[in-house]
């Protein structure tokens, strides 16, 4: 995630989202099946398989609740890999968004708004001098080439 500071007092965060042309979509973490393999519910609704790719396997660590990003294999659209953990206050974005709406429809999770407001009380201000700029993959990979 990279800041930038703008003229107008905001920064800019820019968090990844998934590219559904890349058969990207939001996924839950249910349950860790061993290895490599975790159980996860996606934003359609069903159940995959998926594993944690070689270059992320020591370096994330998931634990059950965590919202992923997971790109799903083209040759069998049962299993996937996970390409991205969302952190708290990045889920929280999100939520504050409405992008996990459709999965939270599937996993029956709610968006607590009061008990943000509690806990965050205190940070709320800061919170709201910052834009969040959403990018997918593609467009973060175009502008590290320039």
């Amino acid at each position: 995630m990279e800041k930038k500071s703008t003229g107008t007092g905001f920064v800019v965060r820019r968090q990844r989202v998934p590219n559904t042309q890349n058969l990207e979509m939001f996924g839950k973490v249910m349950q860790l099946m061993g290895v490599n393999n975790i159980q996860i519910i996606c934003e359609d609704g069903k159940e995959r398989i998926c594993r944690i790719p070689g270059k992320m396997f020591k370096h994330i660590w998931l634990k059950p609740g965590d919202i992923v990003i997971i790109k799903l294999w083209d040759f069998q659209p049962t299993k996937g890999d996970v390409v991205w953990r969302y952190i708290g206050f990045q889920t929280t974005q999100l939520e504050k968004r409405g992008l996990l709406n459709e999965l939270y429809k599937h996993t029956h999770d709610t968006i607590h708004q009061d008990n943000y407001r509690s806990n965050y009380g205190a940070q709320k201000e800061s919170l709201s001098e910052e834009e969040i700029e959403l990018v997918t993959d593609d467009e973060s990979a175009d502008e590290s080439t320039e």
